[in-house]
């Protein structure tokens, strides 16, 4: 979909907001909750707009980082953190697929561990993989996105 449609417009108002200052936790959590709502209103998630997707995920992976001021949550190790999701991939096929995405990305489902404990917590050693954890980059981004 394209144009003005609902999620178009939640994306571009973030964005203005993005542009202008930079945006406080709870902020953020008050633009994630608007655009839980925005997505919660379509019946299939092919009618969402992949932009939308995009910035409700990466806004609920940002807001839970500086929440947990970067550390893993069990040893507050601050190296090689990951994002470990309290609802699991498993749940996708019980539930309605818009509600699914909607809360296994919201904030407060998430948690952030270092790849140790998150391998611990999923009994996988495949998950010892430097791939998995989240970038200096990114991190950084997140520190300039919400002034830290």
């Amino acid at each position: 979909m394209r144009g003005n449609t609902p999620g178009n417009i939640v994306v571009s108002i973030m964005k203005k907001k993005l542009s202008k200052r930079t945006m406080t936790i709870y902020e953020a959590i008050i633009e994630q909750k608007k655009m839980a709502s925005v997505i919660g209103s379509y019946e299939k998630m092919h009618q969402i707009d992949g932009g939308l997707k995009c910035a409700y995920s990466c806004l609920g992976t940002d807001i839970i980082m500086a929440l947990m001021e970067f550390k893993c949550e069990k040893c507050e190790n601050d190296e090689d953190i990951t994002i470990h999701h309290l609802i699991t991939r498993d749940n996708r096929l019980f539930v309605n697929p818009v509600r699914y995405f909607v809360q296994r990305h919201y904030f407060a489902n998430m948690g952030i561990l270092c790849i140790k404990h998150h391998s611990n917590f999923h009994g996988n050693d495949n998950l010892e993989n430097p791939t998995l954890s989240l970038s200096k980059a990114r991190i950084d981004k997140v520190k300039k996105r919400f002034g830290i």
